[in-house]
Order: C-alpha cells, then sequence, then structure tokens
C-alpha cells in the first residue's frame, strides 16, 4: 500500500507532460512535391520576410560559422530530428549540419551546393526563445499502512517525502519552407510551442514538433509519397 501511495504521487508531480502546437500563418497551394529537401536549424531568431544574399549573410552563415562544439551538436541533433520525420521514399531530407560549416559557409557556397544536389526546397527553423520558470513542490508525509483483521488498512506511521525543485520550459520555434527556384518568399510559414516540460539546458526543437512539422507538409502536399 505504502509503495503504490508513493508510486500514485510520483506520477502525479509528472503529469504535466510536454505539449506542443503548431500554428499556420502561411500556406500556398503546391504546385508539385519537393522530392529533396535542405534542412536548415538556427539557434537564434531572425526575420526571413525574404531571403537573399543579406539575409543569408545575417542569419544563416553566422550559423554556420560557429566552431562551438555544443552548438553543432544541437544543430546537428535537431536536423536529425527533421530529416527523420520528413522523410519519404519520395522526398529526401539533407542536413546542413552536413554540408555547411566553418570553411564552407559563402553565399556562393550556398547557391552552389543547392544547384549541385539538385534541392528543390529549403526547410528553415529558428529559434524564437526560451522562457524557463522554476517550480517548487512541496514535501509531503506519506502514511505507512498495516492491515489488521476487523479494521482493515489504518496508518501506523508516516514516511517523509521531500519537496521536489524542477523547472518548466516555454519554447518557440517559427518554421518555413521555401521554394529555392523562388527564394524570396516562404511557401509555407508556421509557429511551433511547446509548453510544461520538465527541462534541462537548451535542447532546441524536440522530436514532438518535429513530427507536427513532418504531418503538416505531408498533409499540405509539400512531400512527395
Amino acid at each position: 500500500m505504502k509503495k503504490l501511495f508513493i508510486l500514485s504521487y510520483g506520477i502525479m508531480l509528472l503529469s504535466s507532460c510536454a505539449t506542443s502546437s503548431i500554428h499556420i500563418l502561411e500556406k500556398k497551394e503546391p504546385t508539385r512535391p519537393y522530392t529533396k529537401i535542405l534542412a536548415i536549424y538556427l539557434e537564434e531568431g531572425c526575420e526571413f520576410s525574404m531571403l537573399d544574399s543579406t539575409t543569408y549573410n545575417i542569419c544563416i552563415r553566422s550559423c554556420f560559422m560557429k566552431t562551438d562544439t555544443e552548438a553543432l551538436a544541437l544543430r546537428s541533433r535537431v536536423e536529425d530530428h527533421i530529416a527523420h520525420d520528413l522523410s519519404t521514399s519520395g522526398t529526401t531530407v539533407l542536413k546542413s549540419a552536413d554540408l555547411f560549416d566553418s570553411i564552407t559557409n559563402s553565399y556562393a557556397d550556398f547557391e552552389k551546393t543547392i544547384d549541385k544536389l539538385a534541392i528543390d526546397a529549403l526547410l528553415i527553423v529558428d529559434s524564437r526563445g526560451f522562457l524557463h520558470n522554476e517550480h517548487y513542490s512541496p514535501g509531503i508525509y506519506a502514511p505507512n499502512y498495516t492491515y489488521s483483521h476487523g479494521s482493515g488498512y489504518q496508518p501506523t506511521s508516516y514516511t517523509s517525502i521531500p519537496g521536489n525543485t524542477y523547472t518548466t520550459v516555454n519554447g518557440s520555434f517559427e518554421s518555413l519552407l521555401i521554394n529555392t527556384k523562388s527564394i524570396a518568399f516562404p511557401v509555407w510559414r508556421a509557429i511551433l510551442e511547446t509548453k510544461g516540460k520538465q527541462y534541462n539546458g537548451k535542447r532546441g526543437l524536440n522530436r514532438s514538433m518535429a513530427s507536427k512539422i513532418a504531418q503538416s507538409l505531408k498533409s499540405s502536399g509539400y512531400i512527395a509519397h
């Protein structure tokens, strides 16, 4: 009975699991599905009202030029999530972390790679920020029960369960799909949010949000099956 009570208390503490949502801000009807997409994750937010050499150098190249091990690992991990969920038998998803680094990152390199690999769309995801909230769950005294004939289970002693401090995060990301033949404006744009997850450190876009991006793009006809 004691174990059952403690287990129930633990479930109660963890019940506020993460919830992810996606809000479509712009969607143009596709003329055909894209067959090769380049996924790009940017750790910092940027305004992509249009994508040109200036925007590239300010927003994207600065990301590619980073040599920090943790930043590179985060970029690769998020792009792995996107590629895993978005790839189909008809659409290949490439990762920018495999193609661009602190040496290969000029706008000329970028255009040359797109042409050489026949990439027909860019999927850019940029972080809009994280809001961390500290929480404290107070400790309790959990009763220990003893069974006696005629009285049933009765509490005979108590076990002290200490309080718990944890952090929740509200994260926001923007995602844009851009046709490489017309890179001025996105054909699809969305805001993704995650709320309420117990969280240690900065992890970037999670699998749940990557899955929501994939579901939206597939159902809208941007992905070849």
